[in-house]
């Protein structure tokens, strides 16, 4: 029997479904999208954005957007974004996350670096140091250094990695292709490199 209570309860079942897709809309602009370290060997230390002192870092600790990232000499740490990137860091190496996803950026200022990107890798990977920007490929693998100063070296072991500085220049290191980047000068030609080492 149809009563003016059962009217009511379709109403309030009606209003309540039509709500749902509004609210997972909601949910997904106000969700902030992170990374997290995949890897620690110890030395990890993380500063968010509003934060003064460091905190210790471990496996699935979430990396955020503004957040700060240290490793103590010795130590290795690798951070995953989503969509298949991977960065490796060691050895007295600080970055700024910059952004996460789609594409992740990353601001390094010292130390030792390996990207790793997979072939399923989604958007683009941009890792800036003092001396200059590059960019670097889904399926591939390069490290860099950032050395006393701001001279940096980008070692592609496979893939390619598009390397610019403010001076001006763009050139790609390609496989088994290192390439030196200074601040206020052109990068260098792409070098070979033993990639056995």
């Amino acid at each position: 029997m149809y009563t003016h209570k059962t009217h009511q309860w379709i109403a309030g079942l009606v209003s309540a479904l039509l709500c749902i897709p509004l609210a997972a809309t909601a949910q997904t602009e106000s969700s902030v999208l992170h990374g997290r370290v995949s890897f620690d060997a110890g030395g990890t230390l993380l500063r968010g954005t509003d934060e003064s002192d460091w905190s210790s870092g471990s496996i699935n600790t979430l990396i955020l957007p503004g957040d700060t990232v240290w490793v103590d000499n010795g130590g290795t740490t690798e951070l995953e974004f989503s969509g298949g990137t991977f960065l490796r860091m060691a050895d007295g190496s600080k970055a700024d996350i910059e952004s996460v996803s789609p594409g992740a950026a990353v601001r390094a200022w010292v130390g030792s670096f390996y990207v790793h990107r997979l072939n399923r890798s989604s958007g683009s990977f941009i890792f800036s140091t003092p001396a200059g920007v590059i960019e670097v490929d889904k399926d591939s693998s390069v490290r860099i250094d950032i050395l006393d100063g701001d001279l940096t070296t980008v070692s592609t072991r496979w893939g390619r990695a598009t390397v610019r500085t403010d001076a001006g220049g763009s050139v790609q290191a390609t496989a088994g292709r290192r390439v030196y980047i200074e601040t206020g000068f052109l990068p260098s030609e792409p070098t070979p490199f033993d990639r056995t080492g």
